[in-house]
């Protein structure tokens, strides 16, 4: 584990701190430990770069690359330009890797996108984002189809330009608010890493999360809505309360189009349905063998 920051007040904060609350203050000290657990013995380090992200990503993805395996960055920086297209592109050539980037939409909807500034020159190239975001018609939409716009403009882009397979966005929205801050954004290369993602949403459901196809995935109120919401609903497309209304708003879209001659092995269907659907795995599952091969329309 390691931790990149050009603020040592931010590094200190993080050692001396967040590391002590989670429990992990034997790691502070950036020595190797040997801890045992269901897998056997295993080595846990963590290190500390006070340094620009670009500057340092290189050590890291040299290091998951000799290191093989499964590596997942967490990736917030405070701007947009302090990480680039490139950095992303050549986490995401990494076997098994997976990115959560935070994405501030908000502010690019304000001073980059639409603009003719130094800012959209630097956007550009950092982000490699010529030709995108370029509808003439984006101040002539209504709140949802802007915003509409806007996500599937930034998932375009990541996956043309990023190298990424599969990504799933989280939109953070204000309280007092409608119109979204920032994406977080889960890239991943494997499917698996959606599915698991979504199990615990639903076995661990202590947030508000709304849903609207193709737009902006699950919707997390911001901490302070939290704070005054003691007990939050699940609710997806206005109400949606148990797996049983997950699987019908699935079988609009998939059974429908399984009618229509759409074919795939499960692995497939996974693979084209899952990021555009909250269903899980089991709902997937329960909606092809229980109901559509039962009535043999499969």
């Amino acid at each position: 584990m390691g931790s990149i920051d050009n603020n040592k007040n931010h590094i200190d904060c993080f050692k001396n701190y967040s590391m002590l609350e989670a429990a992990l203050e034997e790691l502070v000290n950036e020595q190797q430990h040997e801890i045992y657990g269901y897998f056997g013995s295993l080595i846990e380090q963590c290190g500390f770069i006070c340094s620009d992200f670009e500057n340092a990503v290189s050590h890291c993805i040299n290091i998951a690359e000799n290191r093989k395996g499964h590596s997942f960055f967490l990736i917030d920086p405070f701007r947009w330009s302090h990480v680039s297209m490139s950095s992303i592109r050549r986490i995401n050539t990494l076997k098994g890797s997976e990115i959560l980037y935070t994405y501030m939409i908000r502010d690019l909807k304000r001073f980059v996108i639409g603009k003719n500034g130094i800012d959209t020159v630097n956007f550009n190239k950092i982000l490699e984002a010529s030709g995108y975001y370029e509808s003439e018609n984006l101040k002539l939409f209504d709140r949802v189809s802007g915003q509409r716009y806007l996500r599937n403009e930034s998932l375009r882009l990541f996956r043309d330009k990023g190298n990424t397979k599969h990504i799933h966005t989280f939109s953070l929205i204000p309280k007092g608010y409608i119109d979204v801050l920032y994406y977080l954004m889960h890239f991943y290369q494997n499917i698996t890493a959606l599915q698991v993602m979504k199990e615990t949403l639903w076995k661990y459901n202590n947030l508000h999360h709304l849903f609207e196809f193709k737009v902006y995935g699950f919707g997390l109120k911001t901490i302070d809505y939290y704070e005054q919401q003691p007990k939050l609903d699940f609710c997806i497309e206005s109400s949606l309360e148990n797996h049983e209304s997950c699987i019908n708003l699935l079988e609009k879209d998939l059974g429908q189009n399984i009618r229509n001659g759409y074919e795939g092995t499960f692995g497939q269907i996974c693979n084209d349905y899952m990021e555009k659907h909250h269903a899980t795995k089991d709902n997937f599952e329960y909606l092809l063998i229980n109901r559509l091969l039962q009535y043999k329309e499969i």
